[in-house]
């Protein structure tokens, strides 16, 4: 195939839709040139189509895993290269690994929201990993549908024209029923959140993003904080090793850490209330710092008054980095910690004869060293 005479300076995706039947190809990944695009424009229905330049690293890195994924879904998405500027299109940022762009293309392939004729449909259609979101017939499905055609690569949805499967939830009139996933639930939150609200596009959206969690990781989410919720069960020995949090503890309430990027590590103590004020709380002084890091530590010996002093995890900051002495610490490597950068620890590589300690304190010692007895071996 002769090669076009435009070319992009780098790899783009783009997603095109609306078009019916199939070409073929000696690969699963199509490769075309100018000549062939408005051609290939009238064959497919759905098609991720990447643009590159030979040239380009990034292309050449992309172009395998591309090749992969359209393996992957040959017979439902045909992926293409082509060579030569696009037009407007929608823009694909999903992941840019195989099985990446599998899934991501996946999604695009069906209906923009699922009609759902029986219980057992929106019985199934509810039961997936991620949370739901279904329509009821009225006035604004159409608004309903225009919204799910928007965002379906953010949400899952579904209608109904049966206002008796959504009764049970409270769909007595037109209404938009958000399920959780079942893998969410949980005694503090109702698992279906009913949207009774005007509806439109925008008011969709923010209605599902203040739902999809509980609220305490909406009001925080702009705060540098990153919720998570997963099951116990799953991280019995991450909370036993990590967080010093056993089967016991919480009587079946929630358990809830923080772990920040430093890898300091806090647990909440006060018991999980229903209304979120704990929970509340237990940030709020995390924010202001007013918590006490957990740390795995033995217990701060009552009595230290030996002239080299025992540390533990609990006693380390305030032995060691603070203060306004030099330390010398053995665990078991021997770091040199001097007054006014106990963060740029020296590394002890000396002998272990105390004549060898001594000369290592007289060199890098904050203060004059004064051992009685022993000037004359120095």
């Amino acid at each position: 195939m002769a090669a076009a005479a435009r070319l992009l300076p780098a790899v783009a995706l783009a997603l095109w839709s609306g078009f019916p039947a199939a070409v073929s190809s000696r690969r699963d990944a199509l490769e075309l040139g100018d000549a062939d695009f408005d051609y290939l424009a009238t064959e497919h229905e759905t098609m991720l189509v990447m643009f590159y330049a030979p040239w380009c690293g990034h292309c050449k890195k992309l172009s395998p895993e591309f090749e992969k994924a359209a393996t992957r879904l040959k017979g439902t998405v045909q992926l293409a290269k082509i060579f030569r500027n696009g037009r407007d299109s929608s823009p694909y940022d999903g992941p840019r690994s195989a099985d990446g762009i599998y899934h991501s293309m996946k999604k695009q392939t069906g209906p923009d929201s699922v009609p759902l004729l029986a219980e057992e449909d929106l019985q199934t259609f509810t039961s997936h990993y991620d949370a739901s979101v279904v329509g009821a017939d009225g006035s604004r499905l159409p608004e309903f549908l225009r919204a799910a055609a928007l965002l379906r690569d953010q949400f899952r949805f579904a209608h109904t024209e049966d206002l008796q499967l959504g009764r049970e939830y409270g769909a007595t009139s037109e209404v938009v029923l958000l399920f959780r996933p079942p893998r969410m639930s949980n005694k503090f939150e109702d698992s279906v959140v009913v949207f009774k609200d005007f509806l439109t596009i925008g008011s969709l959206r923010r209605f599902i993003r203040d739902n999809m969690v509980m609220k305490m990781a909406t009001k925080y989410s702009r705060r540098g904080l990153t919720f998570s919720v997963a099951n116990q069960k799953d991280f019995l020995s991450e909370l036993e090793d990590e967080f010093g949090l056993g089967t016991s503890d919480g009587g079946g309430l929630p358990l809830v850490t923080i772990r920040t990027h430093l890898g300091h590590k806090y647990t909440m103590r006060e018991e999980f209330t229903r209304d979120g004020r704990s929970l509340e709380r237990f940030v709020e002084d995390f924010l202001a710092g007013r918590l006490k890091r957990f740390i795995r530590s033995e217990p701060v010996p009552e009595k230290n008054l030996a002239a080299v002093k025992v540390v533990v995890a609990e006693s380390f900051d305030d032995v060691v980095k603070a203060g306004d002495k030099d330390v010398l610490i053995q665990y078991p490597t021997i770091y040199f910690a001097p007054v006014g950068k106990k963060d740029e620890p020296i590394r002890y590589e000396g002998g272990r004869e105390l004549r060898d300690f001594l000369a290592f304190l007289k060199k890098e010692a904050s203060h004059r060293l004064v051992v009685g007895g022993l000037k004359a071996e120095l």
